[in-house]
């Protein structure tokens, strides 16, 4: 299990030839010891704490704009993390992945929003649904993020309510420990691893926070108001987050990331037996369109179709994602 293993990202259990590079206070930039590009580096924090992407998302920011030349990315605890007890993200060499050039054609992107030095976006017949912010301050970035984090947290509790039908992204699935671009992601440590568009020009509000001022407490669902504000805080509390990769680099002077939300770790393909199994768990290199497969046999016999259904069903689609942003509006 994770808790009895010894954490390969902690320095103390790092062999003494893997040296590496500090970054401010708080990361060690680190060679990735089984790297699946030329140029792949894990960024790993000096402390032993939860890979949870709320309040490191900055850093997180801080780190792209630091390597020009690189995408960072960070998996989810439930989305491709090799280390859910440790935070880290990783940097790979820009134009390897299928969804730079594919957001550069500006062919599957829809504005959301936009303002003064900020745009959101949300990706329209692409498999997955995508939302991308992109901007030049930090700061703008962080509150759109926070905005969609809350919102995607409000739309995992509605759909964990009963009659739903949807299983809850919180934490039931168990967790490997292995992190992959399709199972295998390189680890840092000893172990290798494997509609219609909407309208754009409103300003989001920079904290998008329920309090008991909302308007929403003045109508006939009072009540339900108040149960969906104790989930929420219930949810903060149990240190889930929702499920999701995330993707941030620079072109120029902006920042570009890309958000792309989870519904499930897994497919179902990844626990079939004999002819079915297809060993591929989709991390964010996978949904960045360049994905791996850990077993040579899987990779002379999975189709295109494989590759959709797969993204179709550990994403969230673009229907249930125009939903959520909506709210933003």
């Amino acid at each position: 299990s994770i808790q009895a293993r010894p954490c390969f990202l902690c320095e103390t259990n790092r062999p003494p030839q893997q040296r590496g590079i500090p970054f401010d206070d708080q990361f060690t930039v680190l060679v990735n010891p089984y790297p699946v590009f030329s140029r792949h580096l894990t960024i790993v924090s000096r402390a032993h704490v939860e890979q949870k992407i709320m309040n490191n998302f900055g850093r997180m920011l801080s780190i792209a704009a630091a390597l020009p030349d690189y995408v960072v990315f960070y998996n989810g605890p439930q989305c491709g993390a090799s280390a859910p007890d440790h935070l880290h993200f990783q940097a790979v060499s820009k134009g390897y992945m299928p969804l730079e050039k594919d957001y550069e054609s500006q062919l599957f992107t829809r504005r959301v929003l936009s303002g003064p030095g900020y745009e959101m976006l949300y990706w329209a017949g692409y498999l997955r649904g995508i939302i991308t912010l992109k901007g030049r301050e930090k700061k703008i970035l962080e509150d759109l993020f926070e905005s969609v984090y809350e919102k995607l947290t409000l739309f995992i509790i509605k759909k964990a309510e009963p009659g739903c039908g949807t299983e809850s992204q919180s934490g039931t699935e168990s967790q490997s420990g292995t992190e992959s671009q399709s199972g295998t992601e390189s680890q840092s440590g000893t172990e290798p691893q494997s509609g219609t568009e909407p309208q754009s020009g409103t300003e989001p509000q920079s904290r998008n926070k329920i309090s008991p001022g909302s308007p929403f407490r003045n109508n006939e669902h009072d009540s339900h108001f108040l149960n969906l504000t104790n989930s929420l805080g219930q949810f903060r509390n149990s240190g889930a987050e929702p499920m999701m990769n995330i993707l941030v680099y620079c072109s120029g002077e902006t920042l570009i990331v890309h958000l792309i939300p989870r519904k499930q770790h897994r497919p179902r393909q990844f626990y079939a037996a004999g002819r079915d199994k297809i060993t591929i768990s989709p991390a964010s290199v996978d949904l960045g369109g360049l994905v791996i497969t850990p077993r040579e046999k899987d990779f002379f016999k999975v189709t295109e179709n494989d590759i959709a259904d797969i993204f179709m069903q550990v994403c969230l689609q673009e229907e249930e994602l125009y939903r959520i942003i909506n709210k933003l509006k």
